[in-house]
């Protein structure tokens, strides 16, 4: 069994999904930082889920940051923890994951075993800090899931990342898993925009 973890924690501002989705009041705190991708996205395109835009951008902040693209054999995966979380057992207990009539936040262990997850290391991305779960809930989740992909390889865990910095390395890397929530799934298809770029195909061939 592999077990390594690094955790990275730093402060989110603003939620990427929501400003793309264009929800009601989600772009007034875009530009708290005019370089952000939140800010580029919303001075370069008036449209709603504007993908291949947004992919653009990525691609232009890792070419500036070539240090956020991650190894080729490395595996992202994205878990949805925050409000995501309303029981400290979700992974063992779906009742304990949330789930709404539109989405699916938390998921639970079928769910990562319907994956079939490759060997590798995994670099796990989460943030904590979406809603007002308590900690502890979020941290024994985390843990359970820490504990079920360490059978696969050793783990880093990057907990609270800066958005911009876990979208590009998410969006970018040659393979990714997600979960729950919308921001794995923007990073997905940015992803399948980016995957069929030919400096995309080169890096990960």
């Amino acid at each position: 069994m592999y077990l390594f973890t690094a955790v990275i924690i730093s402060s989110s501002e603003y939620r990427l999904n929501d400003i793309v989705k264009n929800y009601p009041g989600a772009r007034d705190y875009a530009c708290t930082n005019p370089s952000s991708l939140a800010c580029q996205y919303l001075t370069q395109t008036s449209a709603s889920n504007d993908y291949v835009q947004l992919a653009r951008l990525v691609h232009a902040k890792i070419v500036e940051e070539p240090w956020l693209g991650l190894d080729p054999s490395v595996i992202a995966i994205h878990v949805r923890a925050g409000d995501g979380i309303i029981g400290p057992d979700c992974f063992t207990n779906q009742s304990q994951c949330l789930h709404t009539n539109c989405c699916v936040y938390g998921r639970d262990r079928a769910y990562f075993d319907e994956l079939d997850l490759p060997n590798g290391t995994y670099v796990l991305y989460s943030n904590t800090k979406h809603g007002n779960r308590k900690e502890g809930m979020q941290r024994k989740y985390l843990t359970d899931v820490t504990q079920y992909l360490s059978q696969f390889g050793p783990i880093i865990h990057k907990v609270n990342t800066p958005i911009d910095e876990t979208f590009t390395e998410m969006a970018t890397a040659c393979s990714l898993y997600i979960t729950g929530g919308g921001f794995g799934k923007l990073a997905r298809k940015v992803h399948r925009v980016l995957s069929v770029s030919e400096s995309y195909r080169n890096k990960c061939t």
